[in-house]
């Protein structure tokens, strides 16, 4: 019998999985490491190993593999693994590029739209006032008289270019990876340097994966460009801001608010983090990802993957393939 061990939770998801892996006679076996050492132990016999949250995958930890053929991590992005080392130990790393597209982008648009509208502030007057008093809430701008700037734009981006289309919203973004203005769908979304879109957006909002070259981008230097206090919405990676600088930012009024759904040190939070403590700041767990269908899809993909690398077929989302030789 094949065998696939997750390293960290997943629920009730996991009897889907099951159901799938029958299909190549694979047992799967859920543990809960909590160390490098528990991972080490768990991961030793299988043939493929499933995670959510890489952090444990050290190089140590994948050199001691000696049967296994794939990590599936069970995410879009997968910048928290060590490509390098599962490269160079003959390992296929698979992704999910695909779960979870438009709920990301509803999030973004939902925290966009909170802060906007000033949703938190006005719960917060009302309950403490007990009376209406909205022009405390001033100033509140229309979103069809605002410029968005998105950085990093990729699929997820796109599909909140299209929403923010809707509210008539004039559009532009920064990628390096990207040429051209963008013009499809109906969305028009004009390309601009960092800098031009740190001093002329009335919103920021940030889709980019982390890498090498962006960790921090969003530092003191980068909110001193910004002319027009800017709302700030997080739904990448929170390696590309320096927290502490967004709350100098938001606490000097550089930066208007902000809504982040991920964070940098999002397994080490402590209650006096400044984060936690700053006027005009909304957090929400890394749930933008999250659907019971995109949970259902991510797992059924995942399921899917596994059962094809059993099969000795190639997986259909393989990061390190070029690298491989495959």
């Amino acid at each position: 019998m094949n065998k696939v061990v997750l390293t960290d939770h997943l629920n009730k998801e996991l009897a889907l999985i099951r159901q799938i892996l029958k299909e190549t006679d694979t047992e799967l076996i859920a543990e809960d490491c909590g160390t490098e050492d528990e991972t080490i132990d768990a991961a030793k016999d299988a043939d493929v190993l499933m995670t959510a949250n890489p952090r444990f995958y050290t190089p140590k930890m994948i050199g001691s593999l000696n049967k296994c053929k794939a990590v599936v991590i069970m995410s879009i992005g997968y910048d928290g693994m060590d490509i390098d080392a599962l490269t160079k130990n003959g390992i296929m790393l698979i992704n999910v590029p695909d779960y979870c597209l438009n709920e990301v982008a509803d999030h973004a648009l939902a925290l966009l739209l909170g802060m906007h509208r000033k949703v938190s502030a006005s719960d917060a007057k009302l309950r403490e006032q007990l009376e209406y008093r909205p022009y405390q809430l001033r100033p509140i701008k229309g979103l069809s008289d605002t410029t968005v700037g998105i950085y990093g734009f990729g699929r997820i981006a796109r599909r909140s270019a299209k929403r923010l289309s809707a509210f008539g919203c004039t559009i532009q973004f920064f990628d390096p990876y990207v040429d051209s203005d963008y013009d499809e769908d109906g969305v028009h979304a004009k390309k601009v340097s960092f800098e031009q879109m740190l001093r002329t957006s009335d919103d920021i909002l940030m889709h980019a994966p982390a890498t090498k070259e962006n960790y921090h981008i969003f530092n003191d230097d980068a909110f001193a460009l910004c002319e027009r206090k800017p709302y700030v919405i997080n739904v990448g990676r929170g390696e590309v801001m320096d927290e502490n600088a967004l709350c100098r930012a938001v606490t000097s009024g550089k930066v208007s608010g902000a809504a982040l759904d991920v964070h940098e040190y999002f397994n080490d939070f402590k209650a006096d983090d400044a984060i936690f403590n700053t006027p005009n700041i909304v957090l929400t767990p890394h749930c933008a990802w999250y659907s019971e269908t995109s949970l259902n899809n991510m797992a059924r993909t995942v399921a899917e993957e596994i059962n094809r690398v059993m099969r000795g077929q190639m997986p259909l989302s393989v990061v390190n393939k070029k690298e491989l030789g495959l």
